[in-house]
């Protein structure tokens, strides 16, 4: 059996050479540590999310602490939230709440 040292980029299967992955940038990481401490709060507070990361429109007006006729309006307007909508329901993207919140 070969054992693999952790500094060998090689695959494991076949010996080819594999690309070593660029370390992830601050600004990204800083967003996946806010989309985790959201996802947390939305725990907290019985919000349920999908498994992509979606919250029902009402759910994101309460996490923004805005009115839901806002978050309709601004879809229709000016700057909305990254949404879809499945049936009647519009979902909004919990990563699009972060950055709302807090603007890169």
């Amino acid at each position: 059996m070969n054992r693999i040292e952790p500094n060998d980029l090689r695959c494991p299967h076949c010996g080819g050479e594999l690309l070593e992955l660029p370390p992830a940038s601050n600004a990204r990481s800083g967003l996946v540590e806010r989309i985790a401490a959201m996802r947390a709060e939305c725990q907290l507070r019985g919000i349920p999310v999908t498994f992509d990361g979606f919250v029902t429109e009402a759910d994101a007006a309460v996490l923004l602490k805005k009115s839901p006729k806002t978050l309709a309006n601004r879809r229709g307007i000016d700057q909305p939230l990254v949404y879809r909508k499945v049936g009647r329901t519009v979902e909004c993207s919990i990563e699009s709440i972060c950055r709302w919140i807090e603007p890169a």
